[in-house]
């Protein structure tokens, strides 16, 4: 391949940038979770357009204690908002969306690639 394949063009027009969706029902402190952040900072830094999804114990990193796990440039994170209400979870932080099952299955569909971490 061709540098300006590998640079993301093909055939001399840039492509639309990639995106990468995960959704993470494990709780903060679980192997699961690490790995999940990790390929999320990742391929943000990579300019990969990287969205969250947090969904039962997965939702717990909005806690204070946790928050800053979610502190990087280039991610999206949304929180399920029955997840967040069941656990007594902040459902007003600025970096953080809140939406249902409905918005899952629009990041289900919309997504390149979409990982599960349950």
């Amino acid at each position: 391949m061709g540098p300006a394949f590998q640079a993301g063009y093909h055939s001399g027009v840039a492509e639309e940038r990639k995106k990468l969706g995960i959704l993470l029902t494990c709780a903060p402190d679980s192997a699961e979770s690490a790995v999940a952040l990790a390929i999320s900072a990742a391929a943000a830094k990579r300019g990969i357009v990287t969205e969250l999804f947090l969904m039962e114990d997965g939702a717990e990193l909005l806690r204070e204690e946790w928050a800053d796990r979610l502190d990087f440039e280039g991610l999206h994170v949304t929180a399920c908002t029955q997840s967040v209400a069941n656990r007594g979870l902040p459902a007003d932080l600025t970096d953080v969306d809140y939406a249902g099952q409905a918005q899952l299955g629009r990041l289900v569909r919309q997504a390149d690639r979409f990982l599960a971490f349950s």
